[in-house]
């Protein structure tokens, strides 16, 4: 039985804010066991992908909260995961361009913090990881969606757009 939209969401507010204010045991007077946190970890991006997007933009704060803390040493599983739902969201038809877009911008959310970091080795051995791992299939994505482009426009033309 599912609950009620409001209820969800309220729940999802909790969940971020619970990430927020605790997930950072040095910070918090509240300590979340390392299991739990990886429990929280290996479902979090399959949850995010089924409920609406009230709720996603909740999960996606923090998705993005707990990879400040923990991507990539202890979340290396969340960029594999993310390029594997984005190709198969956008890279075979039909394309879910909804739930793609959803998990670029969960992408979006974490790499940001990349923009005001003091450089360091550290933080370079970092991007070289997500690059690594991210580049060749963003490319990938964006060829095939630059691809369907001839035939949306066509498609938009045809219905008066």
């Amino acid at each position: 039985e599912e609950a009620p939209a409001h209820v969800r969401q309220a729940g999802a507010v909790f969940f971020k804010n619970m990430c927020k204010q605790h997930w950072d045991a040095e910070a918090s007077d509240i300590a979340i066991s390392e299991s739990v946190k990886q429990q929280v970890r290996d479902g979090l991006l399959s949850l995010f992908l089924v409920v609406p997007e009230a709720v996603q933009a909740q999960l996606s704060e923090a998705i993005s909260i707990i990879a400040s803390h923990d991507f990539p040493e202890r979340w290396q599983g969340l960029l594999p995961a993310l390029v594997q739902q984005a190709g198969s969201a956008l890279g075979t038809a039909p394309k879910d361009y909804k739930k793609g877009t959803a998990l670029l911008q969960i992408g979006h959310s974490i790499f940001r913090r990349y923009r005001h970091v003091f450089k360091s080795d550290e933080l370079f051995r970092e991007i070289k990881y997500v690059l690594d791992h991210f580049q060749a299939p963003l490319l990938e994505l964006f060829k095939a969606t630059l691809a369907d482009l001839p035939g949306a426009q066509a498609a938009a033309g045809a219905a008066g757009c």
